[in-house]
């Protein structure tokens, strides 16, 4: 996503996140993340350089008030927006319309979304 629209090389300093994102649904992982880094951007004035993702195996039958299914962490390595060269337009929303994350028969993941700019 990020590097659609920006240049983040020699971005910095760079801060630190460790973000927890759940969802019921695949699909609505991959919506969540992205809305994390388009919210990030947008109210924080702050770009991912550097990503990482891992899965959550916390009990999350116990924990959640929505009861989601799924979790993740994200690591995020954060730069100021301003210290990015912005190359393309700047995403504001996801679009939920022809969304689609699931394995495919040979079990590669395909993941396929619309972003509103």
């Amino acid at each position: 996503l990020v590097g659609s629209f920006a240049d983040v090389t020699g971005a910095g300093p760079l801060l630190a996140a460790d973000v927890r994102i759940t969802a019921d649904t695949d699909p609505d992982l991959l919506v969540a993340t992205l809305d994390e880094v388009i919210y990030r951007m947008d109210a924080r004035d702050e770009i991912p350089a550097e990503v990482t993702v891992r899965p959550d195996h916390a009990d999350l039958t116990g924990g959640e008030p929505n009861g989601a299914a799924l979790a993740i962490r994200l690591g995020l390595s954060l730069a100021r927006l301003d210290s990015v060269r912005i190359t393309g337009a700047v995403p504001k929303a996801v679009s939920l319309s022809d969304l689609r994350c699931a394995p495919e028969e040979s079990g590669r993941w395909l993941a396929s979304v619309t972003i509103d700019v």
